[in-house]
């Protein structure tokens, strides 16, 4: 594989959502907003409901009202330190699995294998900070941060993010946990930036026992997108969902 096809595999690696996919017999289906209503009669057919859009570095984001509804995601208010706008990756993602929502527990939200067992090719190692290490191009850093019900009840469920997050998830229910997942210090690429950031917001929600609905809300912050004659926007949507695919066929194969 050419230098540049291996950069371009990096750029849309950055779209990958921790534990989020698409089965390839699942139904799969593309609203028009971020909140869309939640069809229950399509999830139970194990359906997949999902909104994507890459903004465009000019004229800024911020100019875009799906943006500015995201943007409490940004915990760390990297974009506003940034020199320059960036491209925008905002999704919301809704299925369901059949798996209890005690499976979606802290230890396993930090166990590194795990993270490889569904995210094979992301070659990920825990540092000794409790920080994680994705080897793969382009290397990035991440943490996660987990709250469960405790937390949630003891004042985390006040944070601006998981506000926006549960008022944007489309359920009557309260998550039984939130897991949060920050990715920086992405490496360079043929010697090109590649990202300044990527947030991920992962809800859970119990439906019944041995049943549980996510909702996935991701922002990434890209610097370069892959050449139009590599396929540009369109390949970045077309092999971030393929390679998403892989990643829901090992979750859902997974067995502790």
């Amino acid at each position: 594989m050419s230098a540049q096809r291996r950069a371009v595999k990096g750029f849309l690696a950055l779209l990958l959502v921790s534990g989020v996919a698409f089965a390839a017999e699942t139904p799969l289906r593309r609203e028009g907003a971020c909140d869309f209503v939640i069809d229950a009669a399509f999830q139970d057919k194990g359906g997949v409901q999902y909104f994507y859009a890459l903004l465009p570095s000019e004229p800024s984001p911020e100019s875009d009202a799906t943006f500015l509804r995201f943007r409490p995601f940004d915990v760390a208010g990297v974009f506003s330190g940034l020199s320059s706008p960036p491209h925008v990756v905002l999704s919301r993602l809704v299925y369901t699995v059949e798996k209890d929502a005690s499976f979606f527990s802290e230890a396993r939200a930090r166990d590194v294998g795990y993270i490889n067992a569904v995210a094979k090719e992301m070659d990920v190692t825990r540092r000794d900070d409790g920080s994680f290490r994705v080897g793969a191009t382009p290397s990035n850093t991440f943490t996660i941060e987990y709250y469960d019900a405790a937390k949630l009840a003891a004042g985390a469920s006040s944070m601006p993010a998981i506000v926006r997050a549960v008022e944007l998830a489309g359920m009557k229910e309260a998550p039984v946990s939130v897991v949060f997942q920050q990715n920086r210090d992405f490496s360079r690429v043929m010697g090109m930036r590649t990202a300044d950031g990527s947030f991920t917001w992962t809800l859970h929600f119990a439906l019944a026992p041995g049943r549980t609905r996510l909702v996935v809300f991701t922002m990434s912050y890209l610097r370069t997108l892959p050449p139009f004659f590599l396929g540009g926007a369109r390949r970045v949507f077309r092999e971030s969902t393929e390679g998403a695919r892989v990643l829901i066929d090992n979750l859902r194969a997974y067995q502790p």
